[in-house]
């Protein structure tokens, strides 16, 4: 009975080792190509969860501007990663990435949490805020909010900062 049962675990196992063998097996152009087409090798940072942005750029900022100034970034987080509302950095959304679906969503609002912005904002505001949107984890995103203009690469402080603070040496006896 023993043996019986061995002889039944160890075809099981050939079987197993021979399927897995096959699937690794394809036509090598195939596999090329399939491989050219997913885009950079692991290791490549340049490219490393980056989009593509075809978008307006200027009408991104103008829609960082007009994110922050309503407090969108209360709910959806500074770099819009996500907080208490969804992540808007995320390529998989429960209603749709389409120009079509984040204009209903913002205009219409969604249930639970996102509220209708169509009687504060117009459509150009809200087209605006979807170029935004669109160029997140793109080469082309609007720098964080603290950065003042398109192009700066160096934060100010905000303009309701604290002082810094006076450096009283310490007297040694």
């Amino acid at each position: 009975m023993r043996t019986k049962l061995q002889a039944m675990v160890f075809r099981a196992a050939i079987s197993s080792l021979l399927v897995l063998a096959a699937c690794g097996k394809g036509d090598k152009t195939t596999n090329d190509q399939d491989q050219s087409r997913a885009g950079p090798k692991p290791g490549n940072t340049d490219d490393m969860g980056q989009r593509n942005f075809g978008g307006d750029k200027t009408l991104a900022v103008a829609g960082r501007e007009i994110f922050l100034s309503y407090n969108c970034y209360g709910c959806h987080g500074g770099l819009a990663g996500g907080a208490m509302g969804p992540s808007l950095r995320d390529t998989t959304w429960k209603y749709g990435g389409s120009d079509s679906a984040i204009y209903h969503s913002i205009h219409d609002g969604r249930p639970m949490g996102m509220p209708p912005w169509a009687g504060r904002l117009n459509d150009r505001e809200i087209g605006a805020i979807i170029q935004y949107i669109l160029s997140i984890r793109t080469r082309d995103e609007p720098q964080f909010f603290f950065a003042r203009g398109s192009g700066d690469s160096v934060a100010s402080a905000a303009t309701n900062a604290a002082p810094r603070p006076k450096i009283t040496p310490i007297p040694t006896p």
